[in-house]
Parts: C-alpha cells; sequence; structure tokens
C-alpha cells in the first residue's frame, strides 16, 4: 500500500476564514481606500484649476484656433468640474495606499517570503497606474479628438464642446488605461496565490480578447475602428504580458 501523500504545505499564519469573514475583510479595506482617496481629493482641489487646464489641453489641441475653448451651460457646472478633476487627482495620488490595501487583503494567502513583496508590489503598481493614465493623456486623447473634430466638422457644423461631457470622456480614458495597465500585475498576483493558473489565462485568451473589443467599444468615445482598435490593442497586449508574468511566478504544480 504506497503510503499517504504529504499534506500540501500552507502558508504560514493561514487562517481560516468563513466567506462571511472575508466580505468584513474586504469591506474594511474598501473603507479605508475610499477615506484615502477623499482626503487626497480635498487636498487637490486647492489645484483644480491647474489640474484641469492639464486635462484637456488634448482636447483644445484638437479644436481649431480660434475655437479653442470649452463652454458650461449649466451655472454649478464648473463646481462639478473641479470636484470630478479633484478627484481624478485624488485617484492617482492614492494609488500606494489603496494598491497597498489589496496587498493587505490578499497577503494571508502568501507565505512569509513572499509578503516581503509589497515594496515592489506598491512600486511597480503605482508606476502603472500612472504609466497608463499619461499614454491615454499624451496619445489616446489627442487622436480621439482629432478624429472627432476632422471626421465631424463641416460648414454647417462647428465644434462647441460641453466642458461637463468632455471632461467625462477624459476621466473615464486615463482612469480605463490606468486600470488596463495594471492587468499583469493582477494576473501575476493571482497566478502566485494559486487561485488560477497560466494555463487557464492562455486557454481562455480568445474570450479575454473578445471581452476586452467590448469593454474598448464602450470606453471610446468615438466608436471608430482607429480609436477602438488604440483602446483595445493594450488591452490584449497586457493581457498576454500577464500570462508571461503569471507562468513566471506561479507555483509550481503538483
Amino acid at each position: 500500500k504506497p503510503p499517504p501523500e504529504a499534506p500540501k504545505p500552507k502558508p504560514e499564519d493561514d487562517l481560516q476564514l468563513s466567506f462571511m469573514d472575508h466580505l468584513y475583510e474586504l469591506r474594511d479595506r474598501l473603507k479605508k481606500a475610499v477615506v484615502m482617496v477623499l482626503f487626497t481629493t480635498i487636498a487637490s482641489y486647492a489645484l483644480a484649476d491647474e489640474i484641469y487646464t492639464w486635462l484637456v489641453q488634448p482636447v483644445l489641441d484638437a479644436l481649431p484656433a480660434a475655437q479653442r475653448r470649452l463652454y458650461f451651460i449649466d451655472p454649478v457646472g464648473p463646481i462639478f468640474v473641479n470636484l470630478k478633476v479633484s478627484a481624478l487627482a485624488g485617484v492617482f495620488l492614492a494609488a500606494p495606499y489603496w494598491l497597498y490595501q489589496v496587498w493587505a487583503f490578499v497577503a494571508p494567502g502568501l507565505y512569509r517570503r513572499e509578503r516581503r513583496l509589497v515594496a515592489p508590489f506598491l512600486v511597480l503598481g503605482t508606476l502603472l497606474f500612472a504609466l497608463g493614465g499619461w499614454l491615454a493623456h499624451q496619445f489616446m486623447l489627442p487622436f480621439a479628438f482629432q478624429f472627432i473634430v476632422e471626421e465631424f466638422s463641416g460648414p454647417d457644423r462647428q465644434p462647441m464642446l460641453d466642458v461637463g461631457a468632455t471632461l467625462d470622456i477624459v476621466l473615464v480614458m486615463e482612469l480605463a488605461f490606468g486600470l488596463v495597465f495594471e492587468l499583469p500585475l493582477v494576473l501575476a498576483l493571482l497566478a502566485r496565490m494559486g487561485v488560477v493558473r497560466s494555463s487557464w489565462f492562455a486557454k481562455h485568451r480568445r474570450i479575454a480578447m473578445v471581452i476586452n473589443v467590448i469593454v474598448a467599444a464602450v470606453i471610446t468615445p468615438t466608436g471608430d475602428p482607429f480609436n477602438l482598435m488604440l483602446m483595445a490593442l493594450p488591452m490584449i497586449l497586457f493581457y498576454e504580458v500577464g500570462i508571461i508574468a503569471a507562468r513566471l511566478v506561479e507555483p509550481p504544480e503538483d
């Protein structure tokens, strides 16, 4: 009779929590992250005008020289614009903290030697999030608004962009790109924890590609194939990078 298999080693200090315990832990982590984002949002409000000017610059550059301004028809519109701008800045400034809350939530499922990777996780996650937002601002937004102005303007149609609607597009694009750039880190973390293996990600690659294109179509402001491709390609690329990262860090199979 073959000897019984040795039990699979578990992370040190492994806690056997119920489903409700996990929900309570998630709730507490979310509360802490939201409080920090609120704090950084309030702190950013003092620079809301400067941040707004920087955010909408790609939009203004796409407009004809004599029409480089945005309009508001709601008397309280500028107030909400400044609040949205401050909120975006708050999310980016608080990125190290809410990323730490993500790490603290999953850390009990890691070994002690793996928990020491918290600093690289926070640095890499923050840099990727900021890089995604910056690339959206520098490349995606100019392409998108240039296409809108050139394609739909004419002798009887001239751009008169609403500041609230325009800013919503800018905020969504920059946040979306920031989150897309986190995808490799998320896949690698799931694989390292043993939740999903890289082979599962690779097996469902086609489904992921379809989902990526659908999400890109929803987020892309113009809906044209060119700008849709600009949004979908980074999502597909970073999914593939995530598969490679997951393969490198996942534990060996039994």
